[in-house]
């Protein structure tokens, strides 16, 4: 496969049009479908079922086209970062994220290094941690945040200064929502969403003590909207990190006693870095330092 092919296949399936597709990319209908039909052929599958619809991508044909966008990500990452490796430092620093205060410090390091560097670009992608992980082994980001305590051993890692605060979510209506503080005894009568990843899992086993393994748990969720939107049905209540500027209909009640937790920007440890990236590394590192 080379990537002009797979640029064209994309180009099609975001189109729906061999037609259309062709006008986008500046070449002949004929010379797109060779493209393609070499493509099918390389593989030993159809890819496209063309039709009075116009052209849908099969089962196989999906995958490939998840399977591209990806590898025309990273050729191009690649790209940058080869004619950035020499000369002045330029280039783009991508950086995985979730919905958590560490949001904010990570914003303010970047503007601090862009206006050191303003050749150098921030590419910031709020995500969760699992698709910020995948993102750093397919090469896809440089570098990500992530709650402590994070499990994959293969991380090498900065402790970022914001602490993080663990609050109960409830609909307004909940027997508990006019209370101040939360207990890990209030919590234990009553349907409760945790987080999906085992990190924050164990950090709330530790704060519930041996009444965790009696909790009645409903179900877990990778983001906090996803819990709130399990909280608003009544399917139970949400233990989770308390995202800034959050207004809406639902209670946040801070823990009693205050559970907090910090975040780290984390990389591959022994994998090669931009120059970019490295030099954001060592900023954040000094920086860090200096707040401490």
């Amino acid at each position: 496969m080379e990537l002009r092919e797979l640029r064209s296949f994309l180009a099609v399936v975001r189109t729906g049009s061999v037609t259309r597709a062709a006008d986008e990319l500046h070449i002949t209908q004929p010379a797109l479908s060779r493209q393609i039909a070499g493509l099918e052929r390389d593989l030993g599958c159809s890819l496209l079922d063309r039709g009075r619809h116009g052209a849908i991508p099969t089962e196989e044909g999906l995958l490939l086209a998840r399977r591209a966008e990806a590898l025309l990500e990273l050729a191009g990452k690649t790209e940058e970062e080869l004619r950035a490796s020499e000369g002045r430092l330029e280039g783009t620093v991508s950086i995985c994220c979730g919905q958590t205060a560490a949001l904010d410090e990570l914003a303010h390091l970047a503007a601090a290094f862009t206006e050191r560097h303003p050749h150098i670009r921030i590419s910031l992608v709020v995500t969760t941690s699992e698709a910020s992980l995948r993102r750093l082994r397919e090469g896809r980001a440089d570098l990500a945040v992530l709650l402590d305590p994070f499990e994959p051993a293969d991380l090498d890692f900065l402790r970022l200064g914001t602490q993080e605060q663990w609050v109960a979510v409830m609909r307004q209506d909940d027997p508990l929502s006019g209370k101040e503080a939360i207990t890990a005894r209030d919590l234990t009568k009553g349907a409760l969403i945790l987080p999906h990843r085992a990190g924050p899992q164990s950090v709330l086993a530790s704060w519930f003590g041996r009444s965790f393994s009696r909790l009645e748990v409903a179900g877990t969720a990778n983001l906090n909207v996803a819990a709130d939107a399990l909280v608003r049905a009544g399917i139970g209540r949400s233990l989770q990190v308390a995202m800034k500027h959050t207004v809406d209909d639902l209670t946040r009640v801070p823990l009693d006693p205050p559970l907090v937790t910090g975040s780290c920007l984390v990389w591959l440890r022994g994998k090669p870095m931009s120059r970019a990236a490295a030099a954001f590394v060592d900023y954040a590192r000094i920086r860090l330092a200096s707040d401490s």
